[in-house]
Formats: structure tokens, sequence, C-alpha cells
């Protein structure tokens, strides 16, 4: 016979086991609670402390007042449009300026070297006072921009005629390259590239405030003293220049054939000047640069056989009339040589602006310094000439 006894035991252990469970597991959740622990008795003491200090925190506490303010219809400003004023160039009278030697002359007047508030300045003479108004204008834009490659203008004078502008001991860039001892010396071009580089960001400025030159040339290019620092000056006469050639053209002047040479072929046929005109003057300095010895560009044509070249450029490319270049000299940067052939495109729309002219001068540069560790070494590789492989890399 089975024993019951056995299985009730066994019954009665169970429900005593899970008795004991659900005690432990109620004890836990308590305990997580903060149960199962004796509650201490508060000290009355301290609760009287930090009852007296809110009371003395509410005493001090002052009542802010508050103010009623009645507001006004239509009180509100209306909103205005900022405008920047071009700065006033000053006048000053005829008496302040000292005037010295002449330092250069040409078809618009003179200019001298002088003194103006102890500073030694450069003064521009016009030679027609009729010139004097559009010259002015010319003068005041040129006091808009305070940039370390244009021409400070300092202050002008109406009677008579004179503008006081910041003086360039190193002259113009013409009579620096076609210098008896310079014209056949061999080009330091890290100090060429140099120049090249800012005549590129001082023209890039005017084209980015919708300016242009008008007259670029070595002649309007000045250098400091050391000749390490370039700017350009005498932009913005397009107006004036445009009397001068059409003077020249009728046989009246011969002056204007400097600016013929440095001129688009463009504007022979009477287009208004735009940002390419001013490349192909960039590209025509190049040529002063590039050829040794070196020669400005187109010296050998007078005014009649110069401007029927120029037409003839029109239908061609440059590319194939390198006799009238001259000799390139040899030890030229390929690249550079390049950016100049596309500076003279024949078509306008082919010709780099002066963003890319100043990224690839740029370039042109690192290029440099990467083959040459010799600032004034002529440009060789493993005593091998650089080929004008070279540049297909870089277009």
């Amino acid at each position: 016979m089975y024993d019951l006894s056995i299985k009730t035991k066994r019954s009665q252990f169970v429900k005593k086991l899970r008795h004991v469970i659900r005690k432990v597991k109620i004890l836990g959740r308590n305990r997580r609670r903060g149960g199962g622990i004796k509650k201490t008795k508060p000290n009355k003491k301290k609760i009287k402390q930090v009852q007296r200090k809110k009371k003395i925190k509410k005493r001090t506490k002052k009542k802010k007042k508050k103010v009623y303010v009645k507001r006004l219809k239509n009180t509100r400003k209306p909103k205005t449009k900022v405008t920047i004023e071009a700065e006033e160039i000053p006048v000053t009278k005829a008496s302040a300026i000292i005037l010295g030697k002449v330092l250069g002359q040409g078809g618009f007047g003179k200019v001298v070297e002088g003194k103006f508030q102890g500073r030694t300045v450069a003064v521009k003479i016009p030679l027609r006072k009729e010139d004097f108004e559009e010259a002015l204008i010319e003068f005041k834009k040129l006091r808009n921009f305070r940039h370390r490659n244009i021409v400070e203008a300092i202050a002008y004078c109406k009677e008579p005629a004179m503008f006081v502008m910041e003086y360039m001991a190193g002259g113009t860039l013409n009579s620096w390259l076609h210098d008896g001892n310079n014209k056949y010396t061999p080009m330091n071009w890290f100090q060429g590239l140099a120049l090249l580089t800012d005549i590129s960001r001082g023209v890039k400025l005017l084209h980015d405030t919708s300016l242009l030159h008008g007259d670029l040339s070595s002649n309007n290019v000045l250098l400091t003293r050391d000749h390490t620092t370039a700017k350009i000056s005498d932009f913005g006469s397009a107006q004036l220049i445009e009397k001068y050639i059409n003077a020249s053209l009728a046989g009246q002047i011969d002056e204007a054939v400097g600016a013929f040479r440095w001129m688009a072929p463009q504007r022979l046929r009477f287009s208004k000047p735009d940002n390419y005109s001013d490349v192909w003057s960039y590209g025509c300095i190049l040529i002063e640069f590039l050829t040794h010895p070196r020669k400005i560009p187109f010296a050998a044509a007078g005014t009649a056989q110069l401007i029927a070249k120029l037409e003839s450029y029109i239908e061609g490319d440059i590319r194939d009339l390198r006799i009238d270049l001259g000799e390139i000299d040899p030890d030229v940067p390929p690249l550079l040589q390049d950016l100049m052939y596309r500076c003279l495109k024949a078509k306008r729309v082919e010709r780099p602006d002066y963003g890319e002219i100043a990224d690839k001068l740029e370039y042109i540069h690192n290029w440099v310094t990467k083959k040459h560790s010799n600032s004034h070494s002529k440009f060789k590789t493993n005593n091998k000439r650089v080929h004008s492989s070279d540049i297909r890399t870089w277009r």
C-alpha cells in the first residue's frame, strides 16, 4: 500500500518553501525602497534653525515694483539700407606741395618728385586743363582702394592742377626691365614671378569691383626701392585713351603709339574695353619678361605698321608670328611661356581671366621651388633643360 503521509509531508514542505521565497522577495523590494530600515527621529533643533534662516531671507528680499510703460503706436524706427560712402580726398593748396625733379613725362602729363607734409611723394601734373576733370574721376577711384599692389592716392590741388600720389622709389617696371644693365642679365625667376603675381593681384581687385584698367603696360607698373613689390597705377583712364587713339589715327599726334603696343587688337575696331583687353596687355608685359634680350612688344613697328599687324592678329593666332615676339629666353619655365600665349589669343573669349592667371602663377611658383633649390640658378634639372612636355600635367 502506498503511504499517504509521505505525500502530505512533501506538499507541506513545498508550501512552506514557497512562503519563504515570497517573504524574501518582499523584503528585497522593501530594502530597495528603504523598507526594513529603522526610521530615526528628526532633530528638532536643526529644523528650527533652517526655518529661521528661511524667514530671514524672506524679510531681506525687496519687492520689485511693477512699472507699466505705455507703448505708442508706430514708434519703431523704419529699417534703412546701410550705404558706405566713398572716402573723400583732401584738397590742398599749391603752396603745401614742394616740387622737385621730373621723374617721367608722357602724352597725358608729367610726374615730378615732391614733398607733401614731410613725406616724399610723386606729383602728377596733366598737360591740358580739360583733362583734369576726367583725371580727377580716376584719382577718386584710386583713393577707394587700399591694397599693397595699388598705388595710394593722397591729395590733389585744383589750381594749378596737381595730383599727389605715393612715391615709388624703384621707378617704372619698363625702366627697370629695359635698363642697360638689366636688359642682358638673366632673370631671377623667383623675383620675376613675384612681380608678375603682384600685377595680376592688383588688376584682379579692379575686375572684382567691376572696374577696368584700360591702359595696362609696364609704364603704369611701379616698383619699390628693392624691386620686390609691384603696384599698378593710372587705371580707369579709358576715356582719355580713346581721345588720343582717335587723334593718333587721324595723324594729329604720334604719342599714342606707346599705348598701342600693349593694346588689344579689338580696341582698334573701336570696341569697348573689357576684362579680356586687360588680359592681352598682361600678355604683352609677359613678352617683356620672357624675351632675351628683353624687348618692348612690337617696338620696331611705327604707328601705321603696328595697327596693320594688330588688325591681322584678329584673324590669326599670335603663335604663328613668333618673329615679332623676339627670341624667348630658353631658361623660361615652359608653364609661363604657355600662359603668355594664352593671354595673347586672337579670340578674346579664349584668354584666361585674372583669377585663373593668379592661380597659374602660384602653381608655377610652387613648380619652380620644387625643381630648383637655388633661386639664382638657371632652370636645369639633373643637368638637363626642362622639356616642354612638363606642361602636359599642368594644363
